[in-house]
């Protein structure tokens, strides 16, 4: 299945992102933007996640080099905060050293070796999650989303 927020082309990303943050305890996104509302809708859950023990990370790929609107920033500087004085290895990251424009959202459990793993066009806001024409897709094959960890982990690092 492709979600594409066209429904004769697959559906709406932010359904299922919805779906997955909601049973995860490991979530990894790494986006090229980000909005102030999708942060809103979810910064309860990701909050939630981090007090049972589980992992959020979040990578603003373009941040440094385009600047965030000021509620993007007092947003995310707010749950850095947050996720921080929980503990854990969970916050909010910023590429510094090149631009990262992509596009990965993976959800798992603890110590999960098989997460769902999504990779795409469509950015962490509302017009990516649910407004423009898209294409994000799945990864199945397990060699292939062992390489997204690898690059997540790197991304991360």
């Amino acid at each position: 299945m492709i979600y594409s927020n066209d429904g004769k082309h697959g559906v709406a990303l932010l359904g299922e992102i919805e779906r997955k943050i909601k049973s995860s305890s490991d979530v990894a996104i790494a986006s090229g933007y980000i909005s102030d509302d999708i942060l809103g809708q979810f910064e309860g859950e990701f909050y939630r996640i981090a007090k049972n023990g589980g992992k959020i990370r979040l990578l603003v790929g373009m941040a440094f080099y385009e600047g965030l609107a000021g509620r993007s920033l007092m947003r995310l500087q707010k749950i850095e905060n947050k996720l921080r004085s929980i503990k854990g290895q969970s916050g909010i990251f910023v590429c510094y050293t090149r631009k990262f424009h992509g596009k990965i959202y993976s959800f798992g459990h603890h110590k999960d070796t098989d997460p769902n793993i999504y990779v795409g066009s469509s950015n962490f806001s509302r017009s990516g999650l649910s407004e423009n024409l898209e294409c994000t897709a799945e990864i199945q094959d397990k060699l292939t989303k062992t390489e997204v960890r690898d690059y997540l982990d790197y991304l991360f690092s």
